[in-house]
């Protein structure tokens, strides 16, 4: 999944726009959120030994221009893929976690269950 962080002072839609073109060379019209996301899914350490946890936006596209190539630098591969190949591709634990559940889904969105309860 295309993705990164927001520039200072973008919204969350024009860095989706934006992350896409760079690492798939397609310019895509966000049709709608299907969520936001985060979590153990979304850790991720550095080689420096940094961590972070992300908080991510997902967004249903359909592409309007481009054409679908790797960057080369963050995105080795790009391609369209059918729900039932996903067992077979190579993705992060937070694609993993996300895409089954939001290609299973008729409206392509899905809220994962609350982990939090006040005590």
């Amino acid at each position: 999944m295309p993705g990164g962080k927001a520039d200072e002072g973008e919204d969350p839609r024009s860095a989706a726009i934006r992350e896409t073109w760079e690492e798939t060379g397609l310019h895509v019209e966000p049709l709608g959120l299907c969520g936001v996301f985060g979590g153990l899914d979304f850790r991720v350490t550095y080689e420096n030994g940094d961590e972070t946890t992300y908080v991510a936006a997902v967004y249903e596209c359909r592409p309007i221009g481009g054409t679908l190539r790797p960057d080369g630098d963050e995105t080795i591969d790009v391609r369209y893929f059918a729900a039932s190949e996903l067992a077979t591709i190579t993705l992060s634990s937070a694609a993993r976690t996300l895409l089954p559940k939001l290609m299973s889904s008729p409206d392509r969105r899905w809220l994962p269950p609350v982990g939090w309860k006040p005590s």
